[in-house]
């Protein structure tokens, strides 16, 4: 749970931890989580399965995955499959964000929860701070 300027928690057992993102500050030692893609976009798909990282990690859920960067259990997650929707980020981010991460589309650009559609029109990465940029800058080179 979050609440904005109070910090991002979790409570297990009766025991609350404050959650932090890792602070890995490169991408070749970082942890991932990588969504499929549908075949709309091969070139972020070529992108996305060359990538140099220390490990890639799969859960289930968007929401999951956003919670286990805020709780550093992966440096990043990029979500290309346009499956998602604004229900499935919005408290997340919240969570996300007090703990030190950083969401935006692949372009750099906040996530508009105004938009008309509920379903995402970009891909989008979440992140901590440290990475967030890089991913931006070496996935631009790809798209």
């Amino acid at each position: 749970y979050a609440q904005k300027s109070k910090g991002a928690y979790i409570r297990k057992n009766s025991v609350t931890k404050k959650l932090k993102v890792k602070n890995t500050s490169t991408i070749s030692n970082s942890i991932g989580m990588i969504h499929p893609l549908n075949q709309e976009n091969n070139k972020l798909s070529f992108f996305l399965d060359n990538i140099k990282i220390k490990k890639r990690v799969f859960d289930n859920s968007a929401g999951m995955r956003i919670v286990n960067i805020a709780n550093a259990k992966a440096d990043f997650y990029i979500e290309a499959s346009y499956k998602t929707s604004k229900w499935d980020t919005c408290g997340g981010q919240v969570i996300l964000e007090e703990a030190g991460g950083q969401i935006s589309d692949i372009f750099g650009n906040k996530l508009d929860y105004t938009q008309k559609y509920s379903k995402w029109k970009n891909p989008f990465i979440i992140s901590n701070k440290k990475i967030h940029k890089k991913l931006i800058t070496k996935i631009k080179r790809y798209i």
